[in-house]
């Protein structure tokens, strides 16, 4: 019985995908007509603060049916960057 045990647990293991050990929300991002990605959030709010991703940027993650502009997804992102000095 110990075996079968054994054994049971080893082939439940073999059809159980490993376990995700970094599950922090991964981005992609549309630019000049590519996706390019995945990247934290902590680099999305990186671009955002250096220019690279504006409020019109797309923007998909896991769980989204489509692409949506990064200020519908990052709101508060763009309240801590200063409008454009134009």
């Amino acid at each position: 019985a110990m075996g079968q045990q054994m054994a049971n647990s080893m082939n439940k293991n073999q059809t159980t995908p490993p376990p995700i050990l970094n599950n922090v929300a991964q981005y992609f991002v549309a630019m000049d007509g590519k996706s390019e990605g995945p990247y934290s959030l902590d680099t999305i709010h990186n671009s955002i603060a250096n220019g690279r991703i504006d409020r019109q940027t797309l923007i998909w993650t896991q769980g989204m049916q489509e692409w949506a502009e990064a200020s519908t997804i990052l709101s508060d992102a763009f309240l801590q960057t200063p409008p454009p000095l134009n």
